[in-house]
C-alpha cells in the first residue's frame, strides 16, 4: 500500500519525495541513487492522487493523505521536493481534474523556499479508465508550478498495465528523479 517515511536516510541536502505507486515501487532505487548525496525521505502511497484516493477515503472523508504528508514534510523546509503524483488522478474516474489541480497548487504552495521537481504523468497510456486529456492538463499545470520537470516513464519502461515500471524501469525512474534533483543546485 505504500509508506510515509518519518526519518531521513543518507546525508547531504534534504530531499523529500511525494509520490504514488510508481514512486513506491521505485523506493529502493530512489534511496540507492539519492542517499549517497542527499538526506532523503519518501511518502509514496498506492492509489493516492493530489487530492484523494482510497487511503484518504478509508482514513476519513475529506482528508487528503498526500496533502497531509506534504504539510508534514514542509515543516523540515527541505532543499528539494520531488512531486511524482497525478497518475491516479488521470486513471481513477472518481478523482476529478479540478480537485487534482487545486491539490497540486496547494502542495507546491507548502514549499515556498524549496526547489520543486515535478515528474510528468504519462499521456499515452491505454489502461482502462485512463484519461490522457486529464494527464495532459495535469502536466500543463505542473510545468507552470514547478522549477524542474522530469519526463514520465516511456512505454518501454513500464509493465503490461501501461502504468507501473518494469524492474529496469524502476531504476530509469530513480535516475530521472536524481537528474531533476541535481538540476536544483
Amino acid at each position: 500500500m505504500g509508506e510515509i517515511e518519518s526519518e531521513y536516510s543518507g546525508s547531504g541536502p534534504t530531499v523529500v519525495v511525494l509520490g504514488d505507486s510508481i514512486a513506491d515501487q521505485s523506493r529502493r532505487e530512489l534511496h540507492r541513487v539519492l542517499d549517497p548525496h542527499y538526506r532523503t525521505k519518501i511518502a509514496a502511497v498506492w492509489g493516492e492522487g493530489f487530492d484523494s484516493g482510497p487511503l484518504s477515503d478509508a482514513v476519513a472523508e475529506g482528508r487528503a493523505v498526500m496533502l497531509e504528508a506534504a504539510a508534514e514534510y514542509a515543516r523540515d523546509t527541505p532543499t528539494t521536493v520531488v512531486i511524482a503524483l497525478g497518475t491516479n488522478d488521470a486513471w481513477n474516474p472518481r478523482l476529478e481534474l479540478d480537485a487534482a489541480e487545486a491539490g497540486m497548487a496547494q502542495m507546491v504552495g507548502e514549499f515556498p523556499r524549496s526547489c520543486i521537481v515535478g515528474v510528468e504523468v504519462n499521456e499515452w497510456s491505454k489502461a482502462e479508465n485512463y484519461d490522457a486529456s486529464e494527464a495532459r492538463a495535469l502536466n500543463e499545470q505542473l510545468r507552470v508550478l514547478v522549477d524542474v520537470v522530469v519526463p514520465a516513464l516511456q512505454r518501454s519502461d513500464v509493465s503490461d498495465d501501461m502504468i507501473h515500471p518494469k524492474a529496469e524501469g524502476k531504476m530509469v525512474f530513480a535516475r530521472a528523479v536524481r537528474s531533476g534533483v541535481q538540476q536544483c543546485r
